[in-house]
């Protein structure tokens, strides 16, 4: 059996940077630009746009816990008082931070979008149909409140331990519910 030493590495990893010819740096860079108002919940259409449903309670999926948490930015919620109009329950709306624990996974990263659908733990659609020649705008608790709906990935993690395998962790924060033209009882 050899020695090993700097003479006689283990692994010859070394290569003389004379013998390389041209080499290149790269730097990557994407983008995308999601129009929120344009957004309707529709799983079909959302996911030709690369945006993701999830849903809570189901009997398959990813989804292992929820936990919605007021943000804590200051006049976030005024200023969606103000938007949303004089309606009485707007005064109890605000907006949420959720944390997501997952199966593992490696469907997510930060910046993108994902809908958490509020129908799933009861408190009806998260989109609201929109106001105009269709009659008053009609919304839901979901909707009101700022639950589920559309949010933007801001951490992602990832972890790998004997008791639980491999789970992945979502924060993200809302961005929209979605609007429809017409609310279908579907």
């Amino acid at each position: 059996m050899a020695e090993t030493n700097y003479q006689n590495p283990l692994f010859d990893l070394c290569v003389d940077s004379n013998n390389i010819g041209e080499h290149y740096e790269y730097f990557a860079i994407s983008a995308t630009d999601t129009n929120i108002n344009r957004l309707r919940g529709d799983p079909y259409e959302d996911r030709s746009n690369g945006i993701l449903h999830v849903y809570f309670g189901e009997d398959r999926g990813v989804v292992k816990t929820v936990k919605f948490n007021k943000t804590d930015q200051e006049y976030l919620p005024e200023a969606r008082f103000a938007s949303e109009g004089e309606f009485i329950f707007n005064q109890l709306s605000n907006v949420y931070d959720v944390g997501l624990e997952m199966i593992g996974n490696n469907l997510f990263k930060i910046g993108q979008h994902i809908y958490i659908d509020a129908e799933s733990f009861g408190a009806g659609p998260s989109w609201a149909n929109s106001q105009g020649i269709y009659g008053p705008r009609k919304r839901s608790w979901a909707s009101i409140m700022g639950l589920g709906g559309y949010h933007l990935i801001t951490e992602v993690g990832s972890s790998i331990d004997s008791n639980n395998g491999f789970a992945t962790t979502l924060k993200a924060r809302w961005v929209g519910g979605g609007q429809r033209m017409v609310w279908s009882e579907e």
